[in-house]
């Protein structure tokens, strides 16, 4: 049997802060709250009524999160090749 395909959008079914805090872990890891403050400039508290849908994300945050993400992309695209490279000149 075939599985259904929605056509609604991922992004409908993600709360804001379920994206912030997805993002703050992947640019992070686990312990993501602290560094992700440091990177954009806020308290601690700030992020935390974020993450926990206290507060609503301010729209320039996510061109910012945006940012971090393609610089974070950047290094490890440029790690893997370094890896690679690495891995294929020692066998």
């Amino acid at each position: 049997m075939r599985k259904k395909v929605s056509s609604k959008d991922p992004l409908d079914e993600l709360s804001e802060a379920q994206l912030f805090c997805t993002v703050g872990r992947a640019l992070y890891g686990a312990s993501w709250k602290l560094p992700l403050a440091r990177a954009l400039n806020l308290g601690l508290s700030t992020v935390n009524r974020y993450a926990a849908g206290e507060r609503q994300v301010i729209p320039g945050l996510w061109s910012e999160l945006a940012a971090l993400a393609r610089i974070r992309a950047s290094r490890l695209e440029s790690d893997l090749k370094l890896l690679s490279d690495f891995a294929r000149a020692r066998g």
